[in-house]
């Protein structure tokens, strides 16, 4: 097999880089997943409350949101992880806690998110 190590020289081959990129932080990385299987509950959920239009754009936002995050994420790690080996570098940690920082920031935001946008109607159903 021919591995490219160059520009893409066609959309398509940009397309299928692309699409083997998240197939892989899907299979190698479990928060992804995790945040998959979150994305799909939230959307069921989003029906069952038949949440407004404005309210999908921010839910839609957030999941993506959360996708970019973890794998920008996983990037800091690989590439950390290729600079630095099995070796200990105080610089190394430092740029994989403030890249998980930034994860569990934007997750704080989504919850806020959803929080505002699922809690009324969960409490307007029951009172």
């Amino acid at each position: 097999m021919h591995k490219q190590v160059g520009k893409n020289h066609h959309f398509k081959q940009s397309m299928q880089h692309a699409v083997n990129g998240i197939q892989t932080v899907f299979q190698d990385e479990r928060n992804f997943r995790f945040d998959v299987v979150t994305a799909i509950v939230v959307v069921i959920l989003g029906f069952l409350l038949k949440i407004e239009r404005v309210e999908w754009y921010w839910i839609i936002f957030c999941i993506f949101l959360m996708f970019i995050l973890e794998m920008l994420n996983t990037v800091v790690e690989q590439l950390v992880d290729l600079m630095v080996g099995h070796n200990y570098h105080l610089a190394a940690k430092k740029a994989k806690d403030v890249a998980a920082g930034v994860v569990l920031m934007g997750a704080v935001f989504v919850l806020i998110m959803a929080s505002g946008i699922f809690i009324p109607k969960i409490v307007q159903i029951f009172l």
